[in-house]
């Protein structure tokens, strides 16, 4: 998590995280965040719940995904969000 009160790569326990998306949240709001994106691997599954939760600390909560690609036969990791993550993947 960063000073800047923003942070837009987030992983919770629906991918390689180690927090539920509504503990998340809440370590968000004690460090300050103002904005976060949860960005999992390939799912946008912790998107929703990380916003509901988010709702009472007055958080936003941006979609996010990062989607795993395969170039050269190795792993990329690329993120996408904000609006046009919710429109294709929600």
């Amino acid at each position: 998590m960063t000073d800047s009160g923003i942070d837009l790569h987030l992983h919770t326990t629906a991918s390689d995280g180690r927090l539920r998306p509504s503990a998340l949240v809440a370590l968000a709001a004690r460090n300050g965040l103002r904005v976060m994106s949860v960005t999992d691997h390939d799912t946008v599954a912790g998107v929703a719940e990380a916003r509901e939760a988010a709702r009472p600390h007055g958080i936003r909560v941006v979609t996010g995904i990062e989607m795993t690609a395969v170039d050269s036969g190795r792993d990329v990791h690329v993120l996408a969000i904000g609006t046009l993550t919710a429109a294709l993947l929600v």
